[in-house]
């Protein structure tokens, strides 16, 4: 959804001195942490375990900067890695499964001036760091030749940039001023399309006293951490908020010292984490009320973002280090923890014939099979951080080549224990044309519910139909010579045979409307016709094959410039 920006986008020059102040203030106190917290060892209440899962970062060292942590932004890409953040001397770490001591783990992945808030995208999956020195926001490329380095910023003149998340309904990014003010500003990626637009710009979302951490549930309901209230509140989604308007918030925990959030959804009990910004304190809170916060781990050192992991476990960090929380025997999915965001599994499919054989796609033709083959789906959905995908897979199958309209036909197969999908039945024998599959899973308390893309097959193969004319330029009342050629470029076991009907854009007349396919060379037939014109201009030729007994029809088109008119060089016709 791309938002119209409100009026009060630019804040006044008073405001942001009254801002710069409360940065002073904000740098002071925190300044004056006690040194002597650094590495104290966090302690679970029963049903849970704390460890320690990385450490060697800097800490501690740059009383300029007014900083008193190391680690700051965390952030989980769903396929197992964690990034962390350094503020103190910029590095960003991407670990493994196991964590790990910085100075030995190899796992620097960049070094960028002061991150804070990570996150990665809902609908681009980058990931977007924040600069808070610089007041930025930028793209982390994570891939590629370039992996490591920044890309363009997204936003800028953001005092502070803090807490960062992308928006599952719109895929743009929400960030929060840190405490120096109210604004959580919304940085528009993509339009109401939900296209990618080429000039990224930032508008005020809501107004929170002293928001920090934020996180979004699935369904677009955002939450911060509202340090200057001493509160976690819950901000109208995008799909709820008028443009132009502030979103709407409402208290729904008071939690003193609230800094970073993690959400961890499940479709029966989602719950926030809060970690306290001093003493790394981490209290579970149920968004759907009926339970009050709870405290699940105490007496570690300063705390700021958390983020739960593919593995469905929360990693939260402390002043210096980086803290696991697990159920108590070590496990994490479903209970008491659950995920982050029950991440969309990637369902994929792939088309078999009959006797089980799968079907080859040509060079850029849709797959084929022979006339009167009954052809059925497979399909796959990818387990994620180690939990076995449950629930149900729906076949569809589609008398057309784009899974559109209603289905002809649906069948839906329950996932094994193992998580593998069952076949679909097979289609029984087909007509030649052009049919389609996909498939839909379910989701589950782990996973969200996702659609495959489209695979579409011809029973009969495509050919590629091409049109020349010669000549292609020529004058009016003059003929030329166009021939057709169909090629088969699939698995088909012959060359096509059949006829091609021509048709003009223009007015004038073939020596035949159609001619026989003949003159086979390699995997192609061709034949050709003669066309005069009495209009001048540009015209298309179009030859469309009709398939054969084995073939499907496909069409191909040639241009030709027609010019007015024969032989008339001055004078009356033919004089010289």
């Amino acid at each position: 959804m791309s938002r119209k920006p409100p009026r009060w986008v630019n804040a006044t020059k008073e405001k942001r001195i009254v801002e710069w102040f409360l940065f002073i203030l904000l740098v002071i106190s925190i300044v004056s942490f006690p040194a002597s917290q650094v590495r104290a060892q966090p302690v679970a209440i029963a049903g849970y375990n704390v460890t320690t899962w990385a450490t060697g970062f800097a800490c501690c060292t740059n009383v300029t900067l007014g900083t008193t942590v190391g680690p700051l932004g965390i952030a989980s890409d769903g396929l197992g890695n964690i990034y962390v953040g350094d503020i103190q001397d910029g590095n960003v770490y991407r670990f493994g499964r196991n964590g790990g001591d910085v100075s030995t783990c190899g796992c620097l992945f960049a070094n960028v001036q002061r991150p804070h808030g990570l996150a990665f995208g809902t609908k681009d999956e980058k990931l977007y760091v924040n600069l808070a020195q610089a007041g930025e926001v930028v793209p982390l490329i994570t891939t590629g030749p370039n992996k490591g380095t920044t890309g363009s910023p997204v936003a800028s003149g953001i005092i502070w940039p803090s807490g960062l998340v992308s928006d599952p309904l719109t895929g743009n990014l929400f960030v929060s001023e840190s405490g120096l003010g109210s604004t959580i500003y919304e940085i528009h990626l993509y339009d109401a399309n939900r296209k990618p637009i080429a000039t990224p710009y930032k508008t005020q979302y809501a107004s929170v006293p002293n928001a920090d951490g934020l996180a979004f549930s699935p369904n677009g309901t955002l939450y911060a951490a509202a340090g200057g209230l001493g509160a976690v509140v819950k901000i109208a989604g995008t799909d709820q908020t008028p443009d132009g308007q502030l979103a709407a918030w409402s208290r729904v925990a008071n939690i003193t010292g609230t800094d970073g959030m993690a959400i961890s959804f499940r479709l029966d009990a989602p719950f926030l984490y809060s970690n306290n910004s001093g003493d790394g304190t981490i209290t579970k809170i149920y968004v759907n009320g009926g339970t009050s916060p709870a405290t699940i781990v105490s007496g570690g050192t300063r705390g700021d973002f958390a983020t739960v992991g593919a593995d469905g476990c929360l990693y939260a960090t402390q002043t210096n280090t980086v803290i696991k929380v697990t159920n108590q025997d070590g496990s994490c999915p479903p209970a008491p923890l659950g995920r982050l965001f029950s991440p969309n599994p990637s369902i994929s499919t792939a088309l078999f014939a009959s006797t089980s054989v799968s079907i080859p796609s040509g060079n850029g033709t849709l797959p084929g099979v022979v006339p009167g083959t009954s052809v059925y789906d497979t399909a796959n959905v990818t387990e994620i951080g180690g939990t076995i995908p449950t629930g149900t897979v729906t076949y569809n199958f589609y008398t057309n080549g784009n899974c559109l309209g209603l289905a002809s036909s649906s069948q839906t197969v329950a996932l094994t224990s193992t998580g593998t999908v069952p076949n679909s039945t097979g289609t029984g024998p087909l007509v030649k044309g052009f049919y389609s599959f996909n498939a839909n899973y379910s989701g589950d308390s782990n996973y969200f519910n996702n659609p495959s893309a489209c695979s579409a097959f011809t029973e009969g193969f495509q050919a590629y139909t091409s049109v020349a004319c010669n000549p292609n330029n020529f004058s009016q009342g003059d003929a030329t010579t166009c021939t057709v050629t169909v090629s088969n470029l699939s698995q088909a076991p012959s060359v096509p045979g059949g006829t091609v009907t021509f048709s003009s854009s223009g007015v004038g007349q073939f020596s035949s409307s159609s001619c026989t396919l003949s003159n086979p060379i390699s995997n192609s037939e061709s034949c050709q016709v003669s066309f005069t014109t009495s209009s001048a201009g540009t015209q298309s030729i179009t030859g469309t094959y009709n398939g054969d007994s084995t073939f499907v029809g496909s069409s191909g088109t040639s241009s030709i410039s027609v010019i007015c008119c024969r032989g008339v060089l001055g004078g009356r016709r033919g004089e010289s």
